[in-house]
């Protein structure tokens, strides 16, 4: 049997999840997709034993996996700029020509070097 564990804000004890699922597998399955019951919540899934008295015990636990909310981000925190696409494949053209592209050569193409979150690095 697996066992869906909603840990959510919790330091998991063994005892103190929020609600779990229980699903039965066959030992045939290759794949088992699991449905979890919130979006937005912090799962372990454990693997183990369902005894004739009604007694789970756990042989394999997961890590927690926080699983996504249901809808679009709330993160405003990415950084966006224009890209002036023309100039920027002159300036990939020139780059094949000359092995690269030096310092602040992106710019003209709408393109921040150096700094902030995301930025990748350029030679």
């Amino acid at each position: 049997m697996l066992k869906v564990l909603d840990v959510t804000d919790v330091v998991f004890d063994g005892n103190n999840a929020w609600q779990s699922v229980d699903s039965d597998i066959d030992v045939s399955e290759r794949r088992k997709y699991l449905r979890v019951p919130e979006p937005g919540r912090t799962y372990i899934v454990q693997c183990g034993i369902l005894t004739p008295g009604g007694l789970f015990l756990p042989a394999l636990v997961s890590n927690a996996c926080a699983v996504p909310r249901n809808g679009v981000s709330d993160r405003l925190d990415g950084e966006w700029v224009r890209v002036n696409s023309a100039e920027l494949l002159r300036l990939s053209t020139e780059a094949l020509k000359n092995g690269g592209v030096k310092g602040n050569q992106l710019n003209g193409a709408g393109i921040a070097v150096g700094g902030g979150s995301g930025s990748g690095g350029v030679l």
